[in-house]
């Protein structure tokens, strides 16, 4: 009963409430978020070695088209 005692002084200020309010609200969110992140950096991973494998091969292309010509 002390205890409970105790957290209701600790909170009977408006600001301590807003402070514990945010704190929560931020941990969910990053507990939320966190797991969609993995997925995306999964796929950026993919799509930047797509993108840099497209481009060495169009400059390649490109190269041997214009200076390969004998």
């Amino acid at each position: 009963m002390k205890l409970l005692a105790k957290i209701k002084q600790k909170f009977k200020d408006a600001d301590n409430i807003i402070d514990a309010g945010v704190d929560v609200f931020l941990l969910i969110f990053d507990i939320l978020t966190t797991p969609l992140l993995i997925p995306i950096r999964i796929a950026k991973f993919y799509l930047r070695s797509w993108i840099k494998a497209f481009i060495k091969k169009f400059m390649k292309k490109t190269y041997h088209r214009y200076f390969d010509k004998t």
